[in-house]
């Protein structure tokens, strides 16, 4: 709940009204309606992958980048589909994995995937990366590549459309059917200012008003918990300096602006490389071995005040994990999947 972002009151005050709000919290998710569809898509989406982005762009899904091994196949229609050549785009491969750097657009009304056409230089080929939409544009921020080459670059894609071509369906005339939809983005590189936050994969970079908000991530062996603000309309980095009890440094956590607060949930910490810790997962079926490094806390940044806090809560917190997704939803904050102990330790609510 919002409320429970302000600073709590004392416990013997509020005793009796946080059963009455966790009951009313758990009323309204029940008496929602919600299912589950797979909905029948036209034309050639993504190759399957993993550590990519994707944007909700008005009516439109805008995905970027990923990678994945190279002996994936696709999962789509249960048929392995290779997507039309996208223009400037490319796969970088290394040690058995692919790196990718295209851009495709599922159209939500038409049910549709499109291949854009992308001007201008894009990010190179990685996975790990921050995308967040300000305005028209898709601002993308860090990431991982081949070769263990971690990222601190800008870029952004500007996604409204230029040109003649067609920004919705249209019909063609002799057989009814809906033509393809074309549409062009461009891509345009950030400023190398100082001040730049280290090269880093498994941030999140969160929008407030004009300035963008980056905290923690990872490099090889380091995890920060470091808070970087880009000015948008000076394209200024800068350090905040906050109080209170900042969020310890971590990776894949889940970041959400709740208002004027941005909530931070989750994540992974520990002293290894990210690959070392990949592999202890990989056999740690029980979630014994690495059940220290992930993380259930949730952190509140009051952004006018700089003021960072921890959030009381009620009832049974979700399963300490990474990776996973936060979104609100009216009035309460939705947390899913996300993994927390390898194996088959995999959440899916």
């Amino acid at each position: 709940m919002l409320s429970e972002l302000l600073p709590p009151p004392a416990a013997a005050e509020t005793e009796a009204a946080d059963g009455k709000e966790a009951a009313r919290g758990e009323r309204r998710l029940r008496h929602r309606h919600w299912q589950w569809a797979r909905p029948q898509v036209e034309g050639l989406g993504p190759s399957a992958r993993g550590g990519h982005t994707a944007t909700l762009v008005g009516g439109r899904v805008v995905v970027f980048g990923g990678h994945c091994y190279a002996g994936q196949g696709a999962d789509v229609a249960k048929k392995k589909l290779k997507a039309p050549p996208v223009e400037s785009a490319s796969v970088a491969k290394s040690k058995g994995f692919e790196y990718f750097n295209d851009v495709h657009v599922l159209d939500v009304d038409a049910n549709q995937w499109i291949v854009p056409r992308c001007r201008g230089t894009p990010p190179q080929s990685r996975y790990g990366h921050s995308a967040t939409l300000v305005g028209s544009r898709i601002v993308i921020f860090g990431g991982r590549g081949i070769d263990d080459t971690h990222f601190r670059d800008l870029h952004a894609l500007e996604t409204v459309g230029s040109g003649k071509e067609a920004q919705s369906p249209s019909l063609d005339p002799n057989t009814g059917l809906p033509l393809p939809i074309t549409i062009t983005y461009t891509w345009y590189q950030g400023p190398c200012s100082g001040g730049t936050p280290l090269a880093r994969m498994g941030h999140s970079c969160s929008l407030f008003g004009s300035r963008l908000f980056i905290f923690g991530g990872v490099c090889g062996t380091t995890f920060f918990g470091d808070l970087h603000c880009l000015d948008l309309a000076s394209m200024a980095w800068s350090i905040p300096e906050t109080i209170g009890p900042r969020p310890s440094p971590r990776t894949g956590h889940a970041a959400l602006m709740v208002g004027e607060k941005l909530v931070i949930h989750g994540g992974l910490c520990a002293g290894s490389p990210l690959t070392s810790i990949k592999r202890i997962a990989s056999s740690d079926t029980s979630g014994t071995l690495l059940c220290d490094c992930y993380l259930n806390d949730m952190r509140v940044l009051d952004i006018p005040n700089l003021v960072w806090s921890r959030i009381r809560t009620t009832g049974t917190p979700p399963a300490a994990r990474y990776g996973h997704t936060m979104m609100l939803s009216d009035e309460d904050i939705l947390i899913y999947g996300g993994g927390g102990g390898g194996g088959k330790r995999r959440f899916g609510g």
